[in-house]
């Protein structure tokens, strides 16, 4: 598995990858594209996603990561470089999600470890993430990197209660 930001890769894998989200809410596969942006407009919004700059009210400096398995983007892990009081609630310093027909092959997992490079790299000495407490897939991998449960409490926005796990980088 390859996790790269999304100018490591072509527009056509970006497209070819979208196509694994067909019926889901798109936002899971990427925040900031919109259907008929041009491709250097979504990658000029990563790179000041990345570097803080022209964020929106309420956004924190992220880094998007995508991961390519058996040529196809698969997958994508969202890195926020420090947390807000939203972040603090829900949503956390990573948040990742998996293209329906690759879940359960231990792809996310892989994805999730990866991406802690990158979090070490970026100066976090410790992550929280956060999951509705129904995502089992999810707390598996938040385990297996060592998650540790902080709290669990009800999300009144999303209308369901979540987990909160502190991470040792």
């Amino acid at each position: 598995m390859k996790l790269a930001e999304l100018k490591e890769f072509t527009e056509q894998d970006f497209v070819y990858g979208m196509l694994e989200w067909i019926g889901e809410d798109p936002e899971w596969f990427s925040f900031d594209w919109k259907p008929g942006m041009p491709h250097s407009d979504h990658l000029e919004k990563l790179e000041n996603n990345r570097l803080g700059q022209n964020l929106p009210e309420g956004i924190v400096p992220s880094t998007m990561l995508y991961a390519q398995y058996e040529g196809v983007l698969v997958g994508r892990v969202n890195i926020r470089h420090h947390l807000n009081k939203n972040l603090e609630e829900r949503g956390g310093h990573v948040g990742y999600a998996i293209a329906p027909r690759f879940r359960g092959k231990g792809l996310g997992l892989e994805m999730v470890k990866q991406s802690l490079q990158h979090c070490k790299q970026i100066g976090l000495t410790s992550l929280l993430i956060t999951c509705a407490s129904a995502n089992t897939a999810s707390i598996k991998i938040i385990e297996a990197i060592g998650g540790e449960l902080i709290e669990e409490c009800f999300d009144d926005q999303a209308a369901e209660p979540i987990k909160k796990f502190s991470v040792k980088l």
